[in-house]
């Protein structure tokens, strides 16, 4: 009475940049059947293609950069609609038989007759949903229709919202075109089948740091501990920093429409949680237009090799409104507080917030703007009780972002 069909369906990544969110629910099935009522089943699995700078899904932290690797063992199927009446299954990867050594997922698609009411029902394992005829569904990777941050606190100049930096919040988050009932069965009855997912968040990593200037204008701009002990008179490490990046980021994030929730204002997110951390060794070489080595040493604060700042963006403020908030403290045992603390904003100029990459922000400042700033004229060492954070001018040497 009821025809079950076996397709394969490969899951592929096609990934949108610049700053303004990319269109993917106008996409369609290429081939458009006559669509009967039955029972169709499905076997889906995952693979990738290449995005910006050959980056494309799943995060190398290694490397910095984005792999084809598919990074999770579930995606879900949803009912495209943001309302109380959204559905989600989740749907668990697991070996497919149609190749050797790769995982997929599996599910089938009910097309009830004109006699029933014509909608459909669709099934994973022992999850279903039913929907009306006219309702569209798509797969993403998080259960709700909403992407939504984690807010804690607010920064200490503007009063904007911080958000946490969460594992189970922070990571990919990809999404596929809306399908009709008729395109979802069309699509199942295909020979090669493909769904097509678009990434949704832009990574980032920072390197912050003071050193020497070299006076000749030389790419190689280095300190160590002990020529920074010589020039200033105390250790890196009595210098500690915390640093807030935005507000070009989003409290919540439509993933069904693919825009940011109207009324956004953005926030910031900070680093080790809002607490000052000691100046730690940064370096940081780069290939200059002459095919020669750049190369800036020094102290500050840079990410940590494992950890990335994966989000979605505010499309709705300009890129050039992207800053880090720097906060420094001298000889302060208190990190918890602003106490004691200097300030500064640096802007960073021709950044463009793409898409489906990872940012290297590079930032290098000269570590006479420490003497000047910090340290007094006589050689005898002491702290200055401000009792809140004030605003210093310090502007940075070198400043490179790709």
């Amino acid at each position: 009475m009821k025809t079950i069909q076996n397709v394969l369906i490969g899951i592929s990544l096609l990934f949108c940049g610049g700053l303004m969110s990319c269109t993917d629910d106008t996409e369609t099935t290429d081939v458009q059947q006559s669509v009967k009522p039955g029972l169709y089943s499905l076997d889906i699995t995952l693979t990738a293609e290449s995005g910006v700078k050959s980056e494309t899904r799943g995060l190398d932290t290694e490397n910095g950069e984005f792999t084809n690797e598919y990074p999770y063992d579930y995606i879900y199927i949803h009912s495209a609609k943001t309302d109380n009446t959204h559905q989600s299954i989740r749907i668990p990867l697991e070996n497919v038989e149609h190749c050797d050594g790769c995982q997929g997922i599996h599910m089938q698609v009910e097309d009830e007759d004109e006699e029933n009411g014509g909608g459909y029902i669709i099934r994973a394992g022992e999850a279903e949903m039913t929907l009306s005829a006219d309702d569209n569904v798509y797969f993403s990777t998080i259960e709700g229709p909403y992407w939504e941050a984690e807010t804690s606190g607010a920064t200490p100049v503007s009063g904007s919202d911080v958000f946490v930096q969460n594992d189970e919040i922070n990571k990919e988050l990809l999404k596929s075109q809306t399908y009709t009932k008729d395109e979802l069965v069309n699509l199942m009855q295909q020979d090669i089948p493909t769904i097509t997912m678009t990434r949704h968040v832009t990574g980032f990593r920072v390197y912050f740091m003071f050193t020497q200037v070299t006076a000749d204008g030389s790419t190689d701009n280095d300190i160590d501990e002990d020529d920074w002990i010589s020039e200033l008179g105390c250790n890196p490490s009595d210098f500690s920093i915390k640093l807030y990046l935005g507000p070009n980021f989003c409290h919540q994030y439509d993933v069904l429409n693919n825009a940011v929730v109207s009324g956004d204002e953005g926030g910031f997110y900070a680093t080790n949680d809002q607490t000052y951390q000691e100046f730690e060794r940064v370096e940081y070489s780069y290939t200059t237009g002459d095919n020669g080595i750049g190369l800036y040493r020094g102290f500050g604060y840079v990410t940590d090799a494992s950890n990335y700042l994966l989000s979605p963006l505010n499309t709705s403020i300009p890129a050039t409104d992207f800053s880090i908030y720097a906060f420094i403290k001298y000889k302060s045992s208190d990190y918890s507080s602003d106490e004691g603390a200097s300030w500064f904003q640096a802007q960073i100029p021709g950044i463009t917030l793409e898409t489906n990459r990872i940012h290297y922000i590079i930032m290098a400042f000269d570590i006479e703007d420490l003497r000047s700033q910090f340290l007094p004229a006589t050689t005898t060492l002491s702290r200055t009780p401000w009792s809140a954070p004030r605003k210093i001018g310090i502007k940075p040497i070198k400043v490179i972002c790709n």
